[in-house]
């Protein structure tokens, strides 16, 4: 039981199944030749070459010559951490980059009501944004973005824009006009 339960997590590494019971064929029988690991595995011969071969690629497995005949044998179990070391590292590394390239790409669109949650929200996004940027607004009236709805508010705001440099766009079915740019 505990070698299927190795074969599992050898073959959760990378291993394919026959790699990974010839792998433990090796480990069990020490250097030797391919004989005992054809009859330990049950497998045909030449699909236990093909797996050496790819472990020996693998550097997981070393093959002496010794009196005309290749012996094989496990590399250092250090070999195995310190590949998935590398991998692990390159994922992490992945991950960070996609992740900041998913941050660059990505759009939000959210509905708030009153006009305490709009004010709160248009400066926590606006302060959050980079400098430079442009913002648009959609659904509001040319009301819902003036000092007359947002008091002293709306100057703050105004002056946060240009502090940051950044446009802002109001999008509305009212026929009223509405602040374009900023």
């Amino acid at each position: 039981m505990e070698d299927k339960n190795l074969q599992s997590q050898l073959e959760t590494l990378g291993f394919t199944m026959n790699e990974a019971r010839v792998y433990l064929a090796l480990v069990k029988h020490g250097p030797c030749n391919a004989g005992p690991l054809i009859s330990e595995t049950q497998l045909h011969r030449n699909i236990v070459y093909v797996a050496l071969d790819h472990m020996i690629a693998k550097k997981y497995v070393t093959q002496k010559t010794v009196r005309g005949r290749k012996n094989f044998s496990v590399a250092s179990p250090a070999v195995l951490e310190n590949e998935f070391k590398k991998k692990a590292a390159l994922a992490s590394q992945m991950a960070k980059m996609l992740s900041q390239k998913a941050k660059q790409e990505h759009q939000e669109i959210t509905f708030h009501e009153g006009a305490e949650e709009y004010t709160d929200l248009m400066f926590t996004l606006t302060s959050a944004m980079p400098d430079e940027s442009s913002i648009c607004f959609f659904g509001i009236t040319h009301e819902g973005l003036t000092d007359t709805s947002m008091g002293r508010s709306f100057q703050r705001y105004l002056d946060l824009l240009k502090r940051k440099h950044m446009t802002h766009a109001v999008i509305s079915n009212n026929k009223k006009k509405s602040h374009v740019k900023h």
